[in-house]
């Protein structure tokens, strides 16, 4: 990891099966919907997306 590396980390507990569970995680479109910090999720190639993130912080990240 390089001091430009960022890592997120925690636990989640979901009363889903492990099934349930990677189908929603697989369906990053929907992120918005349901995950407060992702504001938004365009997709920009078959298996690419660029996505805007929100915190606390008056700051949003934004990845692809």
């Amino acid at each position: 990891m390089n001091r430009h590396d960022i890592r997120f980390t925690g636990a989640w507990r979901a009363p889903l099966a492990p099934d349930a569970v990677y189908a929603k995680l697989a369906d990053v479109g929907a992120y918005p919907s349901w995950w407060p910090a992702f504001r938004s999720v365009r997709q920009t190639g078959e298996r690419e997306c660029e996505f805007v993130i929100g915190s606390l912080l008056p700051y949003e990240l934004t990845a692809g």
